[in-house]
């Protein structure tokens, strides 16, 4: 499963709110939201042959936000 973070879809939402967004780069290690690109690609990662051996995660893209 892929576990998307804050990302940047053009629709209204946090990309829209001052305050949420800033709360949410100052939460996230990298300071910034995702890009739909970057989820694209842990998608084409596991669907890949590269992840043939890869079962049971949760792959987190969300720029560290659960660690943060």
């Amino acid at each position: 499963a892929i576990a998307p973070g804050k990302i940047i879809t053009g629709k209204p939402g946090v990309a829209n709110d001052p305050e949420a967004l800033d709360y949410s780069r100052r939460r996230t290690p990298w300071p910034r939201l995702g890009q739909p690109n970057e989820v694209a690609g842990a998608a084409l990662f596991l669907a890949s042959d590269m992840a043939s051996y890869v079962t049971g995660i949760n792959l987190m893209v969300d720029g560290g936000w659960m660690a943060g």
